[in-house]
């Protein structure tokens, strides 16, 4: 009876000091916002103005340089907080998929500044757009989430 008493009252005062220092380290990113991270609509349309519109090809690798510097900025305040991309499947599998889309997007706007004939046709890359648009859609849901998590703390 007694050992279950002060078991008891040594797991208790665990679980208090747990819950004081995850409160301090939500406090240390309140205010910090992940969806701020990203604001991703202006390069994403630049992006499919580079698909539909030749003349603005240049465009392209620009605005996709950014997205990949965003996704990767967002990476970095996930890992600052302790939690990585594999922490949660739906982040992984979103971060894989917008790491596949840049990639992608890279080798067709590479090919068609080169005058070479890109691996996608016109019609992928507009159907890799809209994948692109929805995943980051996902992806600044998710950041929202986290950042309530953070700011009910």
């Amino acid at each position: 009876q007694e050992q279950q008493r002060i078991i008891s009252e040594v797991l208790d005062s665990l679980v208090n000091v747990f819950q004081a220092e995850e409160q301090r380290h939500k406090e240390k990113f309140k205010m910090i916002k992940l969806v701020k991270l990203l604001g991703v609509r202006y390069p994403i349309e630049k992006i499919m103005d580079a698909i539909e519109r030749p003349e603005h090809l240049e465009l392209g690798p620009i605005h996709l340089d950014e997205l990949s510097r965003n996704i990767e900025k967002f990476k970095k305040a996930l890992a600052e907080r302790g939690i990585e991309i594999a922490t949660y499947d739906s982040v992984q599998c979103l971060y894989e998929d917008l790491i596949y889309i840049t990639v992608e997007f890279g080798k067709y706007f590479s090919a068609l500044k080169a005058g070479q004939e890109p691996r996608l046709f016109k019609k992928d890359a507009e159907l890799f757009w809209f994948s692109l648009d929805k995943k980051f859609e996902e992806l600044i849901e998710l950041e929202q989430e986290i950042d309530d998590e953070y700011s009910a703390s």
